[in-house]
């Protein structure tokens, strides 16, 4: 009974993502989003048989995707000053930075360490994370203007 209502759950969850996607409510998009839904639903239960689910986050971590709405507006001055600057002909001084990050190993906590690290990182329009190597927990990302070490990956380290 339990493992149905949490099922439905995922179902309901999945159709409204599918809206969510497709922008428009008809009777046709929601046949087409209950057969998707319940086909994602269907896959994902095999590979989690399959593979488990390594991804376990502290709830902490959520946290910063508050913060991620001011970090995209300063970082989009940002973005616009390049774009100006090479609109008027001048070179972006774009680089590339390393800093450590302590999310080595395969545990389910580093896995979501990681995942969240690249996903606060990038979404900003200044920062795209190039790469994590999980032996030595150096991350590689790339700027279009040098700045701090992004303030989640920081938050995430606690």
């Amino acid at each position: 009974m339990r493992l149905g209502f949490h099922l439905l759950g995922k179902w309901i969850c999945f159709i409204g993502l599918w809206f969510l996607f497709v922008y428009q409510l008809s009777l046709i998009e929601l046949v087409a989003g209950a057969a998707a839904a319940l086909a994602t639903i269907v896959a994902l239960e095999l590979s989690l048989k399959v593979v488990p689910l390594r991804f376990r986050p502290k709830p902490s971590w959520l946290l910063c995707t508050f913060k991620l709405p001011a970090i995209i507006i300063q970082d989009m001055r940002i973005l616009v000053r390049a774009l100006a600057g090479l609109m008027a002909g001048k070179k972006i001084p774009s680089l590339f930075q390393v800093t450590y990050f302590s999310a080595a190993g395969e545990e389910a906590e580093a896995n979501a360490k990681r995942t969240l690290a690249v996903a606060f990182t990038t979404v900003s329009p200044n920062s795209v994370v190039v790469g994590i190597d999980r032996k030595s927990g150096l991350v590689l990302f790339h700027e279009l203007e040098r700045t701090a070490v992004p303030d989640v990956l920081k938050e995430l380290e606690k």
